[in-house]
């Protein structure tokens, strides 16, 4: 039997060295729909990967649309491994664009975080393209679609919350306008509420939200005709009901549903965000803060900083947020609840890896030690065929 040449040996070693990369992304096609000169569109694409490696993404626009597009964020964005991240791509066509259909497409490139920090560049990388499409038009379209429209319960001394869904279906920004008139079970007249301050943007949906205060409200039962119009006229009328109650007769119901880091693995004395999600379940307002703990090797490392206190509505959640700055290496148990109304959630922790140096270079030096040594291997076996004739 033949002997495999080193040369051989050193393409399977690199072959097997060699990161692959996968990335998918949907929608893979994207339509902007009728837009305005000077207008606006937004889209959201869902960027994934099922690799084993953490990626470095960049985006790349072309075609007849590439300066019209953008992202906040930029050009470049990051990808957890087996994960998937939401993106929102902006459409924004300038003021002298012409009138038609325009086309081009967003390529999203990946390689593994690991390689590019290392520096060896022995990585496949990967790409995925989504077409994208938008027709220029001169004509506006104000178009907005109201529902799910509620005044929330309160107790008396504690602020009235008005929501609404509002979805944009035109291709400009509008502005919806909401005239309340507030009645009591007497077909009395209470109060009248304007407001007109929240812009929805084309193609986008907003749970318009507000306060008003409830001091002049008795406790008992009330309607309020709501009216929504824009600017170019009626939208909708509704008729809602609410109550003011008694206080202390509203149930209060927290939850802290999810904590997580900014990055799970990182280097001294980089500053860690602690992010805890607070859900209010109950049915009036309640002012939370979050409590952190830090512990390393079973003890108490730290207490830190309480995140800022935040008033949440009724069926709302929160993001709050507290700082860590790691001094030593090790595992970390960050450990975190919320203190709202005097009530503290249940705990929920997760871990944090603090080293010096990344581990992932490790793998790269020994490829190339065993780069070097299949080298010196070949040379000696191409000495060794030449010497024989």
């Amino acid at each position: 039997m033949k002997k495999i040449p080193s040369i051989f040996l050193l393409l399977i070693l690199f072959a097997e060295t060699c990161v692959a990369v996968s990335i998918g992304a949907g929608p893979s096609t994207i339509d902007y729909g009728k837009l305005v000169r000077g207008g606006y569109g937004e889209k959201e694409v869902v960027i994934s990967t099922s690799g084993l490696e953490d990626l470095e993404c960049t985006i790349e626009y072309t075609g007849e649309i590439k300066d019209w597009m953008s992202r906040e964020g930029g050009l470049k964005f990051s990808l957890d491994r087996n994960s998937r991240k939401s993106l929102i791509f902006y459409i924004q066509p300038p003021i002298e664009a012409k009138n038609g259909l325009y086309q081009g497409s967003i390529y999203i490139n990946a390689k593994p975080t690991s390689t590019i920090e290392s520096g060896s560049g022995l990585s496949v990388g990967a790409g995925v393209k989504i077409k994208v499409s938008a027709e220029i038009t001169g004509l506006e379209d104000v178009s907005l679609k109201v529902d799910d429209i509620k005044i929330l319960d309160a107790e008396k001394g504690y602020p009235l919350s008005f929501n609404a869904n509002v979805r944009n279906a035109g291709n400009v920004r509008t502005n919806p306008i909401f005239d309340i008139i507030i009645y009591d079970e007497k077909n009395g007249y209470v109060s009248s509420i304007h407001y007109s301050e929240t812009n929805v943007l084309p193609m986008k949906t907003e749970k318009i939200s507000f306060n008003f205060p409830s001091n002049e409200f008795q406790v008992g039962k009330y309607l309020a005709i709501v009216n929504v119009n824009t600017t170019k006229g009626f939208v909708k009328k509704d008729r809602i009901y609410f109550n003011v109650l008694d206080e202390g007769s509203q149930s209060i119901d927290g939850r802290l549903v999810k904590l997580e880091l900014s990055k799970s693995r990182a280097g001294l004395d980089e500053i860690i965000k602690v992010k805890g999600k607070f859900k209010n379940n109950g049915v009036t307002f309640v002012d939370a803060k979050m409590k952190t703990e830090v512990y390393i090797k079973d003890g108490l490392s730290e207490i830190l900083q309480d995140s800022d206190e935040m008033r949440v509505s009724p069926d709302s959640e929160a993001e709050l947020i507290a700082y860590f700055t790691p001094k030593k290496e090790g595992n970390y148990i960050i450990k975190s609840h919320v203190l709202y109304r005097g009530v503290k959630t249940d705990q929920k922790q997760v871990i944090l890896t603090i080293a010096e140096e990344s581990s992932g270079g490790s793998s790269y030096i020994i490829f190339l030690i065993f780069l070097v040594a299949a080298s010196l291997v070949y040379i000696k076996y191409r000495s060794i065929k030449s010497n024989k004739f």
